[in-house]
């Protein structure tokens, strides 16, 4: 199952999943964990041709008066909000998206710049490129479980792996 941290959570919440990875941040009350070693880091993907391409690394300054396309979870909206300062709530906000690839879509097409984790395109690569935010902004995730629940065998020796090798 592929969703945003809310959705999977959600078919965690009613038993359709036995883990989820989540990118945080996430309210992880309800859940046992192991966070992961790897940082995520966060970028600007945009369209190779465009003139922001030829910077090293992006700016709030450089995006505030474009248009952008924010992640749709609310607690990683407000990660932003805090690496924008007071330009957040200046933004030209023209689309909010669940998918990276959705999102590049969206870019392709010349619809606007989308904020999202740093990573390979395996589509639009031709087309797309990613810059790094400036200051960096980075995010770390978890392997959840939910708490007090019952898992058949292959999913219980799975947590036992994970919590022997990953957090030793």
């Amino acid at each position: 199952f592929t969703g945003n941290a809310d959705a999977v959570q959600d078919q965690m919440d009613k038993g359709l999943l036995d883990l989820g990875l989540l990118l945080e941040p996430v309210n992880t009350d309800a859940y046992e964990f192991v966070r992961l070693d790897v940082l995520e880091n966060w970028g600007v993907m945009m369209r190779k041709d465009d003139p922001l391409a030829a910077k090293e690394r992006i700016s709030a300054d450089d995006l505030k008066s474009l248009p952008l396309i924010l992640p749709r979870r609310n607690s990683v909206r407000n990660e932003l909000a805090s690496w924008f300062g007071e330009a957040y709530e200046d933004l030209q906000t023209v689309a909010t998206s669940n998918l990276r690839t959705n999102s590049a879509v969206m870019v392709e097409k010349g619809l606007g710049y989308a904020l999202t984790i740093m990573g390979p395109m395996p589509i639009h690569e031709n087309c797309l490129t990613m810059r790094p935010l400036e200051p960096a902004l980075t995010a770390t995730s978890v392997l959840a479980w939910k708490r007090q629940q019952t898992f058949g065998g292959a999913a219980r020796r799975f947590i036992q792996f994970l919590r022997t090798f990953l957090r030793g």
